[in-house]
């Protein structure tokens, strides 16, 4: 589990998130991101709901999964708030090789919004 610093704390941050991200879609997941205030922790939330997995113990174990490879593999120093949202239920059982893969993907077509760098 990632530590509470690196974690959205109430609705008002998960609603920004959905009307302020960018988004990038597979058929498992969706990664939302957008740039996290200056001198502030990245922040993080997995999104797992009940159309997507009836039972808890299956949700637990996908968001279990997924906040582990964030903790190993996005560095501190990350500029982005991230919020993923499962749709499949298969997250539970794929294997580690593939979810990494899928997950590295999607991380990979993370851009700077449009006007952020460039000089006048």
């Amino acid at each position: 589990m990632i530590s509470a610093k690196n974690r959205f704390h109430g609705r008002k941050n998960i609603v920004g998130m959905y009307n302020n991200a960018s988004v990038i879609r597979t058929k498992e997941f969706q990664l939302r991101y957008k740039p996290k205030k200056p001198k502030s922790d990245f922040k993080v939330a997995i999104v797992v709901s009940k159309k997507t997995a009836k039972t808890a113990v299956v949700r637990n174990r996908i968001r279990r999964r997924l906040y582990e490879w964030v903790r190993l593999n996005v560095p501190a120093t990350y500029e982005y708030d991230i919020m993923l949202t499962v749709f499949d239920e298969g997250l539970s059982g794929v294997p580690s090789e593939t979810l990494q893969k899928q997950l590295k993907e999607a991380f990979a077509k993370v851009k700077p919004p449009t006007g952020v760098g460039k000089s006048k």
